[in-house]
């Protein structure tokens, strides 16, 4: 079995570089909308774990 680790690094750097472009967009959606807008959302997406 081979094992390409530049694939892998490759794989890391992008789900890292995916994460923190999702914290950004994130941070500028709780900046933009109100607290109950926001909160609604997460508590929507929180509950749907619990549902499974």
């Amino acid at each position: 079995m081979n094992i390409n680790f530049e694939e892998i690094n490759r794989e890391v750097e992008k789900n890292f570089k995916e994460r923190l472009n999702f914290i950004k967009i994130w941070a500028e959606y709780v900046k933009t909308h109100s607290d109950e807008d926001w909160s609604e959302q997460q508590n929507i997406l929180i509950n749907s774990q619990f549902n499974q």
